[in-house]
């Protein structure tokens, strides 16, 4: 089986990001969200509820403001509310995207380098608002793209 290179992987979840704007009734959860890839443990977070991918460590559990989590595996990173998250003149420029997933607001932007792959999500609901930053390395984004995508889709409001 050929693998496909990071950018046309980015590509396809931009596009597929693109295609989500549905604001029908009918289909209130359209992000791909497997169960199996994602942690047993919710995160409630300013009138929203989520979930990490599976394995992934909760790094500062004093910290109430912020939220970061990592993975053991690659050192891929889940950030929560962080105000200073990376220098972005770093990165390409942003490909971005906005959708309605379970009835609540998603805007992307997805950063890519030569290193990094940095996917920066603004979850929006009425006046509530969450961040979440998930930063891969560039050779493990084919490994991480479901997770990110079931973690997004678990975002749901209390």
């Amino acid at each position: 089986m050929k693998r496909l290179s990071s950018n046309t992987l980015i590509f396809f979840l931009t596009l597929l990001f693109y295609q989500c704007i549905d604001t029908s009734s009918n289909r209130k959860n359209i992000l791909n969200i497997n169960e199996k890839l994602l942690s047993e443990k919710s995160y409630t977070f300013q009138n929203f509820t989520f979930n990490t991918p599976k394995g992934w460590v909760l790094m500062n559990p004093k910290d109430s403001i912020n939220l970061v989590f990592l993975s053991p595996i690659d050192s891929s990173m889940m950030l929560v509310n962080i105000i200073n998250k990376f220098d972005p003149s770093l990165f390409s420029k942003p490909q971005y995207a906005t959708f309605i997933n379970n009835e609540i607001k998603f805007q992307q932007n997805v950063y890519q380098n030569s290193k990094a792959v940095v996917f920066d999500i603004k979850v929006q609901n009425n006046d509530d608002s969450l961040s979440f930053y998930f930063a891969v390395p560039r050779l493990r984004i084919e490994e991480n793209v479901g997770n990110i995508e079931s973690s997004i889709g678990s975002v749901r409001l209390n």
